[in-house]
């Protein structure tokens, strides 16, 4: 027999559903959510939360405006699940974000923009990619002292290695690296159109148009 556990309130933020655990070591209730048919199967749904309400032309709360799901990626045991949030967007019900395992490490996946604003004074946010603190890449956004006025984004890789060219920034244009920047400087394959401020040290291949205020050495390859 369907089972239901049905709350309804009038009164403003009611009904409440909650859940008390009162005893002294550092664990918490829990909503567990089983999954426990005859045949499982990959993409079987585990647990489901829903959010409904009215819309601007009926009062009845048969509207889907967002849900959390979880899924069973890879049903051998001890393999992959993923959790899914999902938002209304134009009409339809759209995956804003999904955690899953890969078989080799989880993955989030982010549909559409990202933003992420900081909007306190000295708030410089942040976002590292790599391993650690000591093997990362860096992007932050740093503020004018005191306030909340963009001063600079800076680009900076961090590593614990002390062989050369570790923590390198590559610059890949289908397929083809168009710009590295290591130790020695920055190298770049193909054609640089625009006007260069500052010294250029080192060797030009190529065709060079335009007009040089001062050179220390300049040496002609025809």
């Amino acid at each position: 027999m369907a089972k239901q556990i049905y709350l309804d309130s009038s009164v403003s933020q009611y009904p409440i559903l909650e859940i008390k655990n009162t005893n002294a070591d550092a664990k918490s209730g829990i909503i567990k959510f089983i999954k426990n048919g005859s045949s499982v199967l990959d993409e079987d749904q585990i647990g489901l939360i829903q959010f409904y309400s009215d819309t601007s032309t009926n009062n009845n709360g048969t509207q889907l405006y967002a849900q959390i799901l979880s899924q069973i990626i890879d049903k051998t045991e001890g393999e992959e699940g993923n959790l899914k949030f999902s938002v209304l967007e134009s009409g339809s019900l759209t995956k804003g974000l999904e955690i899953k395992g890969t078989g080799s490490g989880t993955r989030t996946e982010i549909t559409g923009d990202l933003t992420m604003y900081n909007d306190v004074n000295d708030g410089n946010p942040s976002i590292s990619l790599g391993s650690a603190n000591t093997e990362r890449l860096t992007i932050t956004s740093t503020y004018d002292s005191g306030v909340k006025t963009l001063n600079k984004v800076t680009f900076a890789t961090t590593t614990s290695l002390t062989d050369a060219d570790k923590g390198l920034m590559e610059f890949n244009v289908d397929g083809t690296t168009k710009l590295t920047i290591n130790d020695s400087g920055i190298t770049v394959a193909g054609a640089v159109t625009g006007n260069v401020v500052g010294n250029v040290v080192g060797n030009v291949t190529g065709d060079v148009t335009g007009h040089a205020d001062t050179a220390t050495t300049a040496t002609t390859v025809t």
